[in-house]
């Protein structure tokens, strides 16, 4: 018994098949899947020899019986047809609405023989990189019986069928997906246009609705958004075509590493497939979300601690706490993972003091000035301000100090009217 194992595409001399003689097969041949043999081995012609160019040929309802069998192409039922390529070679084609999806080319004289897959065959659903090949009624195969549409001659004429002689076993496809890093992201303390940040508008804001016990932070005038695309991808689907996908995060550590300004320790929970960082009392610190097309948004609801007192636009991330996971379905739904790490992409950028655009300017008057080592010329006692005039010494202002803490309790007014002049009372600059 032959069994061929059809996997991967070689280079074949078309001229031989005949196939450069016909364009309608071109892109068939070209980037086909092959696999060669021949069935000189599984037959004994004995004294009377083989038949020559009829030595090797399919019956006369080889289509029918192999468009019986029920093969699907991407849910397409498969029919077969005979083509004369040379005189010698014959191609058995499944053509699935339109699309060529697998023939056997046979050599009638030597007994070569050419398979050959261009488009996916059904199988069973889910069972990864498998040989099951599912048809139209529900069941199913494990290789394609091309020996039971051949028969064998020898010289005076006899035939002999190859019913499980020529099996044709088709290994599935399964994707191939591949994931990697495109960017950071950086949400920033510093309110505005910074780093990744974005303004607080309805789409990003809708993202994080649904987030419960949202923190809040005296210190923030409001929740910080951030965007950017992080991640890119391939699916390589492979043959068994419009894959799917799906884009998630996994908390391989749910201790952060991080705490709040005020000195929280933060804990990572998976919500809605929603990374939320959480402080004991269960009020979300920030939430992150992974967009299918590999983009990440985050919201900041409290500010979060930055060890480095040397600067204030350091960093701290996620490192090693959270990984990325690509799975990726084929049509025939075999499902194949991939995954990255991410946590390092995740940043909280500092905020630091910085000098606004006001201005504070104070003037002092060392006329003000009553200490042990120096008093000066205009007092303010008891919110009057005490002005000598035409005195070269401070001696009457001294007395007055002195009687005006010793009698705190009166009024000053009463105290003023037995000093005589030459001093002059002030009250209100007037």
């Amino acid at each position: 018994m032959k069994m061929i194992l059809i996997r991967s595409s070689l280079l074949v001399p078309a001229d031989y098949w005949g196939f450069e003689g016909d364009e309608s097969l071109t892109e068939f041949w070209t980037g086909a899947a092959i696999s060669f043999g021949d069935l000189q081995g599984v037959v004994n012609f004995g004294a009377d020899g083989d038949a020559g160019a009829n030595s090797f040929t399919f019956v006369n309802d080889a289509t029918q019986q192999l468009t019986n069998l029920g093969l699907t192409s991407d849910g397409d039922s498969i029919q077969f047809d005979s083509l004369q390529l040379t005189p010698n070679i014959t191609l058995m084609l499944g053509v699935a609405n339109g699309r060529p999806v697998i023939g056997l080319a046979l050599n009638s004289e030597t007994g070569e023989f050419a398979v050959l897959q261009a488009d996916q065959l059904d199988h069973v659903a889910g069972k990864g990189e498998n040989t099951a090949l599912q048809l139209s009624d529900g069941t199913m195969i494990d290789a394609i019986d091309f020996g039971s549409v051949i028969v064998a001659r020898d010289g005076d004429g006899d035939t002999v069928e190859l019913g499980g002689k020529l099996d044709v076993t088709v290994v599935d496809d399964v994707p191939e997906p591949h994931i990697w890093v495109d960017d950071h992201i950086r949400i920033d303390e510093t309110e505005g246009d910074h780093s990744d940040n974005v303004p607080a508008k309805g789409r990003i804001r809708k993202l994080f609705k649904d987030v419960e016990d949202k923190g809040s932070d005296p210190d923030l005038s409001g929740p910080i958004y951030a965007r950017n695309d992080v991640l890119d991808f391939h699916k390589h689907v492979g043959a068994d075509e419009r894959g799917s996908h799906e884009l998630v995060f996994r908390i391989d550590a749910a201790a952060s590493g991080l705490t709040t300004t005020e000195g929280e320790e933060i804990t990572l929970t998976l919500e809605d497939g929603q990374i939320v960082g959480r402080v004991p009392s269960g009020e979300a610190a920030f939430a992150i979300h992974l967009h299918q097309n590999g983009k990440v948004s985050m919201v900041q609801y409290m500010s979060i601690e930055h060890p480095d007192t040397d600067s204030s636009d350091e960093h701290v991330s996620l490192d090693g706490k959270v990984t990325a996971i690509l799975t990726v379905t084929d049509e025939d739904g075999d499902a194949v993972s991939t995954e990255i790490a991410v946590g390092d992409l995740l940043t909280f950028d500092d905020d630091g003091p910085r000098v606004t655009n006001q201005q504070r300017d104070v003037t002092i008057d060392e006329d003000d000035i009553d200490t042990p080592l120096s008093t000066g010329t205009s007092l303010i006692i008891g919110g009057l301000r005490v002005t000598a005039t035409g005195l070269t010494s401070g001696p009457v202002l001294r007395l007055i100090l002195i009687v005006y803490r010793v009698l705190s309790t009166l009024e000053l007014m009463e105290m003023l009217v037995q000093v005589p002049s030459p001093l002059q009372v002030m009250q209100n600059n007037s």
